[in-house]
């Protein structure tokens, strides 16, 4: 009993091509395009790390004398001096003595008038540590006394020093 569709007990499949669907692309540059096109331009077989300006060299001249060599393109100048017109003063003569120019000044008596049209020097600052009157100069950096306060408490509190044993400070608020 043979119907359709069976042969000796074998399915006979028919194969009827299948519709795929179409998915819509998401989003695509207009920029594209022209970014490929210019990275193919800017494509190039080789290239060292500059551009080469000398030609390659045949095989027959590989580890000869003088093929490495590179003449250069321009033709060198002697060195041309920018004033050849401004010319130093001619080596004197063992026996020539140069010309000396004397200013006739009178360098002490400026120094007398210059002393005293100088206004007085201020003392130098000191500071006093001790009751027994040690003092210290107060010079370059240390111009101010550097006077700190605590946050809590509100009271001064001075750098401390100590001279021959004995502690020194300033009077404490």
């Amino acid at each position: 009993m043979a119907t359709e569709g069976f042969i000796r007990g074998t399915l006979l499949c028919i194969c009827v091509p299948c519709e795929k669907k179409k998915i819509p692309i998401k989003y695509q540059s207009k920029h594209n395009n022209k970014t490929k096109k210019f990275y193919e331009s800017q494509k190039e077989p080789h290239k060292t790390m500059g551009y080469a300006k000398t030609p390659l060299k045949s095989p027959k001249e590989f580890l000869k004398k003088h093929t490495r060599e590179t003449k250069s393109n321009h033709e060198t100048t002697a060195f041309a001096c920018l004033d050849k017109n401004h010319k130093k003063p001619p080596v004197p003569k063992r026996n020539e003595t140069p010309p000396i120019f004397h200013e006739n000044k009178n360098f002490v008596a400026m120094n007398k008038l210059n002393a005293l049209r100088k206004p007085p020097r201020k003392p130098a600052r000191k500071l006093v540590d001790t009751r027994k009157g040690i003092t210290r100069k107060l010079g370059g950096v240390e111009l101010e006394v550097h006077v700190l306060t605590t946050r809590g408490r509100h009271q001064i509190n001075h750098g401390q020093e100590t001279t021959n044993g004995e502690e020194t400070g300033f009077a404490r608020a």
